[in-house]
């Protein structure tokens, strides 16, 4: 009879972008392990072989790391939603630092040796101001088990404001004839405001026009007064305060989940434009004026523009309702940054929050302005790193860099980077 395989034990080096365990395996190749902590001492069960690298499908934990909490949850052994919640919040944060620093070094080459702090406000749980849900056939909302689309179904959820919490009670609780209207569909997004809240919700497919519109009343009226809109009818804004000012961001539009954190962000830029002596900006992606308002209530004079055409009117009433003074334009961003370029406008500071993509369309258009700086913030660290090459390429150098605890809980961090541009 053949001798049983050696088991193969390793211990977990470094959390690396993406949330996954790194370590090194007896061939000498890296394993990643999702749900590892730094320190942890795993036992391989079953591998899937990658080529350059495998993927521990499943691993028994040996020794635990240091850093390893209960997960205060119910759901969070199974919930996709949150996969650092096994770890203490000291050492989430040392996680996102690393990441952080690990991208730019292997994705855009820099070697950042000036600090990087980990700014937070707030707590490490209930601080989400939305969160996206999604609806089984039965009319049961949860979020989707990590890995499948199986729903975990919730009734409560620990990373979210009590606001948001009130609003998915009354969800969770309808009878169940409103429960097979809620089933005609397949997610349903939760945002509170500063005095309401909305529910917008997406019909599944096959699910005619005239049946959602009909589950849709019914809804409405078994949930009032929250709100429940729809991709046709984006119903009224809802109203936040930042920085002396208010957004008001319509339903199903985007905004920072995480408000307390999303305000020390914009502190960060209005202070980034006094030190810098900086009069005028261009906010690339300026959605509902999540920095452009804040701005132009600093003194600044600029343009915001943004695709989503329901989020650049509501700058713009936001604006005038507030007496600011501003431009603010719907279209492609490279289009509205060669007509800007064509009508001879400049601006000191380019801002640029892009969607989780990033901004790799519209950098090599950016001197056009000749911008004095470019900031630029994003939620994916390895894209982050990836646009700050291109920027690089494109005559900007990364001088400042700050990660932000967006969303404790998770992997996911916010990057804030400074760049000055020569020959300007």
């Amino acid at each position: 009879m053949a001798d049983a395989a050696p088991v193969e034990r390793l211990r977990i080096d470094r959390l690396i972008p993406g949330g996954d365990g790194f370590a090194r395996g007896d061939d000498g190749r890296p394993v990643f392990a999702a749900g590892a902590a730094p320190g942890d001492l795993i036992e391989l069960r079953s591998v899937s072989d990658r080529g350059g690298y495998r993927r521990a499908t499943d691993y028994q934990i040996v020794e635990p790391s240091a850093d390893r909490v209960t997960p205060a949850c119910p759901y969070g052994q199974r919930c996709g939603g949150c996969d650092f919640m096994h770890l203490s919040v000291q050492a989430q944060r040392q996680a996102k630092r690393t990441i952080v620093l690990e991208a730019l070094k292997r994705t855009a080459g820099v070697e950042w040796t000036a600090g990087l702090p980990i700014v937070t406000a707030g707590e490490p749980v209930g601080y989400r101001r939305r969160i996206r849900l999604h609806v089984d056939r039965d009319g049961a909302v949860g979020y989707y088990q990590a890995g499948t689309h199986s729903i975990v179904a919730i009734e409560h959820c620990l990373v979210a404001e009590a606001g948001v919490n009130d609003v998915l009670r009354a969800v969770v609780g309808l009878e169940p004839p409103h429960r097979a209207h809620l089933a005609k569909f397949e997610r349903l997004d939760m945002a509170v405001g500063d005095r309401s809240a909305y529910i917008h919700l997406t019909p599944r497919r096959r699910t005619t026009r005239a049946q959602a519109r009909a589950a849709r009343s019914a809804l409405a009226d078994a949930l009032d007064p929250i709100r429940v809109t729809s991709p046709r009818h984006a119903g009224d804004a809802l109203k936040l305060a930042l920085a002396g000012q208010h957004l008001l961001v319509p339903s199903g539009a985007f905004f920072q989940v995480n408000w307390s954190v999303n305000q020390a962000i914009v502190s960060a830029v209005l202070d980034a434009a006094e030190r810098l002596h900086l009069h005028t900006f261009c906010d690339v992606y300026c959605g509902a004026g999540n920095f452009s308002l804040p701005l132009l209530g600093a003194g600044l004079t600029g343009v915001g523009f943004d695709r989503t055409r329901s989020a650049i009117s509501s700058a713009g009433r936001a604006a005038k309702a507030q007496r600011l003074r501003g431009e603010f334009l719907a279209g492609d961003a490279r289009e509205v940054i060669q007509q800007l370029a064509k009508a001879g406008r400049r601006f000191d500071m380019v801002v640029l929050d892009p969607p989780r993509a990033g901004a790799k369309d519209v950098i090599r258009d950016l001197p056009q302005l000749r911008p004095k700086y470019v900031l630029m913030c994003a939620c994916d660290p390895v894209t982050f790193a990836r646009d700050a090459k291109l920027l690089a390429d494109n005559g900007a150098e990364l001088v400042e860099l700050t990660a932000f605890d967006m969303f404790p809980q998770t992997h996911h961090v916010e990057v804030l980077g400074l760049f000055r541009v020569s020959d300007n």
